[in-house]
C-alpha cells in the first residue's frame, strides 16, 4: 500500500472518528502500529473497520474484523463489527449483521411507539387541565 493510500485511509478514518464523536464522545482512531487487535475507531459497542477507494472491499473488512475480535482481548469480544465505506466520491455507508440492524429497527420502533404514547398521555392530560379551568 503507497503512502498516498495510507494517508487517504487515515483521513478517513479522521472523518469518520470525527461524525462518531458526536453520539461516542470518546471516539478515537486506534493505534495503527499496534496492527491486528485494534479497529480502525474505537467506540463502546462496535468494533469500527473503514475503507474507502475505487472498489471498497467490505467483505475483507468483515474477514479482518472476526480475525481480530478472535484474537483480541475480552473487553473486546462483545462487540459488534461495523465496517463504515465509502466508494470514492460517493456516500458513507455502513455494513453490520442483518441480525444485528433488525435489533437496532426493533429498538428504533419500540422507542418511536414510547413516545407517541408520552405524547398521547401529555395530550390528555393537557386537555383535561384545560377542562378543570372552565
Amino acid at each position: 500500500m503507497s503512502k498516498m493510500q495510507r494517508d487517504k485511509g487515515a483521513r478517513y478514518e479522521r472523518l469518520i472518528s470525527k461524525k462518531l464523536s458526536h453520539l461516542y464522545p470518546s471516539a478515537a482512531r486506534g493505534n495503527q502500529k499496534m496492527g491486528a487487535y485494534q479497529p480502525d475507531i474505537i467506540i463502546d459497542d462496535y468494533w469500527v473497520e473503514c475503507t474507502h477507494g475505487k472498489a471498497p472491499r467490505v467483505g475483507a473488512k468483515i474477514k479482518q474484523a472476526n480475525k481480530d475480535l478472535t484474537g483480541c482481548n475480552e473487553e473486546h469480544k462483545h462487540k459488534e463489527i461495523l465496517v463504515i465505506h465509502r466508494k470514492d466520491n460517493g456516500s458513507d455507508y455502513a455494513t453490520v449483521r442483518l441480525d444485528h440492524f433488525l435489533v437496532l429497527l426493533e429498538d428504533h420502533h419500540v422507542r418511536q411507539s414510547m413516545l407517541r404514547y408520552i405524547d398521547t398521555l401529555q395530550h390528555q392530560v393537557l386537555c383535561e387541565d384545560l377542562d378543570d379551568d372552565h
